[in-house]
């Protein structure tokens, strides 16, 4: 066996985790929440769709009255109990909190930021592209928009 075979048929070591500060953490959550609000928002003045609790508030506010940011909280309500049982308290208080500020973020968006016409096809790529990068930031920073990360 040479060495390049020895090398490549080893397991890469995991780098250690990366510890934030409180205020990092804070900022982290806010910087992400505020970046999967707008993706929200323009999936849903695009009529698009997406996956998980964010995807079940699209549907229910393209079949009620309501608007997004309360319908999204009042989804993910159940799966609170289910963060505290799997992840702990402190993680379901942060998933709270990011649940929370999406919300806001995305009604704040429909009031201060007026779309016009966006490619349905367009504004469902994008706004799925910015949920993804949201929900990177979000989960570094030891929360979840959702209930996405429950079972890992």
């Amino acid at each position: 066996m040479t060495s390049s075979e020895s090398r490549s048929s080893r397991p890469l070591a995991s780098p250690p985790a990366l510890q934030h500060t409180v205020p990092e953490d804070i900022l982290g959550v806010i910087v992400g929440t505020f970046i999967a609000g707008l993706g929200l928002y323009i999936l849903e003045h695009t009529g698009g769709v997406t996956g998980g609790t964010a995807g079940v508030a699209l549907l229910l506010t393209y079949a009620t009255p309501l608007t997004l940011g309360p319908i999204f909280v009042l989804v993910n309500i159940p799966f609170y109990l289910l963060a505290w049982w799997r992840k702990g308290w402190k993680f379901t208080l942060k998933t709270v909190a990011s649940v929370g500020a999406l919300a806001i973020f995305t009604e704040v968006n429909a009031w201060l930021i007026p779309l016009g016409d966006i490619d349905p096809i367009y504004g469902t790529v994008g706004g799925n592209f910015l949920l993804g990068v949201a929900l990177i930031v979000i989960f570094r920073h030891g929360s979840s928009s959702a209930a996405s990360t429950l079972w890992r």
